[in-house]
């Protein structure tokens, strides 16, 4: 979840990248989501490809932006870099860093869904 500056615009889209990592399976393995999400609609693509929206879920109401990917969409990894960046078709508004989410094997939390959380460095420029 995240908080924008205001109301996501018309023709403005945020985009969640989602890598999944676990040291039994090659990296170019390991699924790479993309979560984009508009005004009134989201998409899910693995490296290009579309997904069914079922692989994960987002949406923007008001000034809220939630985006949530199960983790059995990124192959159940070890560890899950997470970046967002915010713009349009035409031109990016800005971008957080890479963010790495170590998972522990065998936790409740492994099998929680991954949110795009504290993403205030792209939404309060």
């Amino acid at each position: 979840e995240m908080d924008l500056q205001q109301p996501l615009a018309e023709g403005a889209a945020v985009s969640l990248s989602a890598l999944g990592y676990r040291p039994d399976v090659p990296f170019a393995a390991m699924p790479k989501l993309e979560v984009r999400i508009e005004p009134h609609a989201w998409t899910v693509r693995d490296q290009g490809r579309a997904l069914p929206r079922s692989a994960a879920s987002g949406k923007a109401t008001d000034r809220r932006l939630v985006a949530r990917i199960p983790l059995a969409s990124l192959n159940d990894p070890r560890r899950v870099f997470l970046q967002v960046r915010i713009g349009s078709r035409r031109s990016a508004l800005g971008q957080t860093p890479w963010w790495i989410v170590e998972l522990r094997p065998g936790t409740a939390g492994q099998r929680a869904a991954v949110g795009a959380a504290e993403a205030h460095g792209v939404a309060r420029r």
